[in-house]
């Protein structure tokens, strides 16, 4: 017959305290955590330098900085990257410590220059990541006056070393190598060693009759962010660009410049960039497509005679300038031409449109035959950018760009017009020698000209 006490039974409760009094009694292999608590470890100094940092005015001021070559970047405090004037750029960037673990309230990054004390030399460029605290005050607390007496015969990078002060900057691997030389000493057993940099000497190592109060770590690294892993995704799945030999860009850039030229005036002459195979192209019936249209836009021109005499004067000087002459032979293909007016106010300006995708009687047209070429257009952003960088910017106009380009010779029979005066007179061939707007071609022409 078995017999089972209650819960509330108080001889139980006090057989059970016993047994597990009995069962935490300290033994050589379990001992208490008081006795861990008690066991010291020595302090261990981590190499610290007062440097000189130029703040945002060019003046070099005093920082202390902690050296580490286990850290893959180098950090800044925010206090400190404030009192020397500079604004962080933002990133996104993640920064991980020990154990993997995030640095939290990363700030951005800055570009700054840092130098010895009382050395016009070395200046080395760092941008450091700007974070709300680096480390606690290091060393935790006042070292020997022994330790001080072991290397006062030698010029120390941190004067301040044995005594608790705050860490500004962080110097990692990224500039490690240069201020690093390579030279130590030993101050004795149980004391640090020395370590020469461009600073001074640097203590690093274990204080055996010091015990320290905690410990740091500085092991600092940089995590990939998502923009960088997406960035790498999108090529590794991006074909390989093909070489520009293979390209239609690649052969335009090949042509031009092959077959460009340049005079005693220093006058460009630029081919026409035919695709591959195009270049004898025949275009049946294109001058009777250019010749109909001519008769359509004099029929248009002869109900305003404003607008029918400036189209004239613009003939004219397209002539006297000599950026077109009468044709001494028919040509392979004639572009047609009619009139753009803009209306600003009581000004009106007119504009010769050449329409070079006119297709003749085979269904191709001039432009369908020519290679567009690379852009060349300086980015909208850049243009942008480039007005914050001076105080003062100036903007100018090329008058007549495209007309200060010559054609060679053996293109200009695929830039044929028909013009006259008046319906009264006989209609004449002319042939433009310069870069015409309306050929596709001609913005990548004259921005490679200018380039």
């Amino acid at each position: 017959m078995s017999f089972k006490c209650p819960p509330s039974c108080c001889i139980c409760k006090r057989r059970h305290h016993t047994l597990l009094h009995r069962e935490s009694k300290p033994t050589a292999l379990n001992p208490p955590a008081a006795m861990l608590g008690r066991q010291k470890s020595p302090t261990v100094l981590l190499g610290t330098a007062l440097i000189h940092v130029r703040d945002t005015v060019g003046n070099g001021q005093t920082v202390r900085a902690l050296i580490d070559s286990a850290s893959q970047i180098s950090a800044i405090t925010s206090a400190c990257c404030n009192r020397l004037g500079l604004k962080p750029s933002h990133w996104t960037v993640p920064v991980t410590g020990l154990s993997g673990q995030k640095v939290p309230d990363v700030q951005g990054i800055v570009q700054l220059t840092i130098q010895p004390r009382g050395n016009p030399i070395p200046f080395i460029n760092v941008k450091p990541w700007v974070l709300t605290a680096i480390t606690s005050d290091m060393p935790a607390r006042k070292l020997p006056a022994q330790v001080r007496a072991r290397c006062n015969h030698l010029t120390l990078a941190g004067p301040t070393f044995d005594k608790p002060a705050p860490v500004d900057m962080l110097i990692g691997a990224d500039i490690f190598p240069q201020i690093w030389n390579d030279k130590s000493r030993s101050l004795g057993p149980g004391y640090p060693s020395v370590y020469s940099s461009v600073f001074g000497w640097v203590l690093i190592g274990p204080v055996q009759e010091h015990p320290d109060i905690g410990a740091q770590s500085m092991l600092v690294s940089l995590v990939p962010s998502i923009e960088s892993i997406m960035e790498r995704f999108w090529k590794v799945e991006e074909p390989e660009a093909a070489p520009p030999q293979f390209t239609e860009d690649g052969l335009c850039e090949e042509l031009f410049q092959a077959k460009m030229r340049r005079d005693s005036r220093g006058r460009f002459s630029v081919p026409l960039p035919f695709r591959s195979g195009r270049s004898t192209e025949c275009f049946p019936g294109s001058r009777q497509v250019a010749l109909n249209r001519l008769l359509h836009l004099e029929r248009k021109l002869s109900g305003d005679q404003t607008l029918y005499n400036a189209y004239r004067k613009f003939m004219q000087e397209y002539e006297e300038l000599g950026h077109m002459s009468i044709a001494e032979g028919a040509g392979q293909y004639y572009i047609p031409h009619h009139a753009v007016q803009k209306v600003e106010g009581e000004m009106s300006k007119l504009r010769v449109v050449f329409d070079a995708s006119a297709k003749c009687h085979s269904g191709v047209s001039i432009n369908q035959c020519l290679l567009v070429g690379p852009k060349l257009q300086q980015d909208i952003v850049d243009v942008l950018i480039g007005f914050r960088v001076h105080k003062v910017a100036f903007t100018t106009d090329i008058c007549k760009m495209y007309r200060q380009i010559d054609v060679l010779p053996q293109y200009r029979g695929c830039q044929y017009i028909l013009w006259r005066d008046s319906p009264q007179v006989i209609v004449k061939d002319y042939v433009l020698n310069t870069v015409t707007y309306g050929v596709n071609s001609a913005p990548y022409l004259a921005l490679r000209v200018l380039r």
